[in-house]
């Protein structure tokens, strides 16, 4: 006789789906992006000064569209999708934000 999973075994199961979908979603910040910056860098050096100049050069919800979309893009070889650079607005403050990091 076959028997039906537990009642235990199944929350246990929902609430662990629930929270890896949550950590996901979460927000990426200046210093998740400023490590980001330095892993495909090589070096921190001016990534703490990118990650300020661009947070100050764009409006909130593209900063998070631009570190999330950078975060997202990790496990590739470049720093930056090109898709971002695509929206003027977005290309511009990046383009600013390096400009003024240039070592």
């Amino acid at each position: 006789m076959k028997r039906p999973v537990s009642l235990v075994a199944s929350l246990v199961w929902i609430l662990g789906t629930f929270s890896v979908s949550a950590c996901s979603e979460a927000p990426v910040g200046k210093e998740q992006l400023a490590t980001i910056c330095g892993e495909k860098a090589g070096s921190s050096l001016n990534c703490s000064c990118f990650t300020d100049a661009l947070q100050t050069s764009l409006p909130p919800e593209q900063f998070a569209k631009v570190a999330k979309a950078i975060e997202e893009n990790r496990r590739f070889t470049g720093f930056i999708p090109t898709t971002l650079v695509d929206d003027a607005s977005i290309g511009a403050g990046i383009m600013q934000a390096e400009t003024s990091c240039a070592a």
